[in-house]
């Protein structure tokens, strides 16, 4: 899993080639550092990770806006600090569909909610994940911008 689900896919997904609608100007910004985020799945497991945020928009732009190929993006809305949309993806041999919700009251807190089933050779399987992601520094320590660690 990827860390800072809720940061990236709530830029990443406006920002699909033929996706019109929200882009990463609509995105509230988000205090450059240190972050950490605790994802938990459907069967209530928790992983933290810590990644280091520029907080800067452009680059956050170019650097999440690599949604897989077969990716489209529907239902999107944007009511004060909350996005949300509908994903569908199709690629060889798997499809998924789902919803994705995410809040950033202000710049120190986001909190999402992906809801999807992916299918597998003809098998679904459900993916449900709630990330909660809070600043911790303005300094990332030995931690590069836009790098990731598990927190033990």
């Amino acid at each position: 899993r990827r860390a800072g689900t809720a940061l990236l896919l709530a830029a990443a997904a406006p920002q699909t080639p033929n996706n019109s609608g929200l882009s990463i100007g609509d995105l509230p910004s988000v205090k450059p550092g240190l972050w950490e985020d605790a994802m938990t799945t459907g069967d209530g497991s928790v992983q933290k990770m810590q990644m280091c945020v520029s907080g800067d928009k452009a680059k956050a732009q170019a650097a999440l806006a690599k949604m897989p190929p077969g990716c489209t993006f529907t239902n999107k809305t944007h009511v004060g600090t909350t996005f949300s949309m509908d994903m569908s993806c199709n690629m060889k041999n798997v499809t998924s569909s789902g919803h994705f919700q995410v809040s950033m009251p202000d710049d120190e807190h986001v909190h999402s909610v992906m809801t999807m089933t992916m299918t597998v050779q003809g098998k679904a399987m459900p993916m449900n994940m709630t990330t909660d992601s809070h600043f911790v520094s303005s300094n990332c320590g030995s931690l590069a911008t836009g790098s990731t660690q598990l927190v033990h």
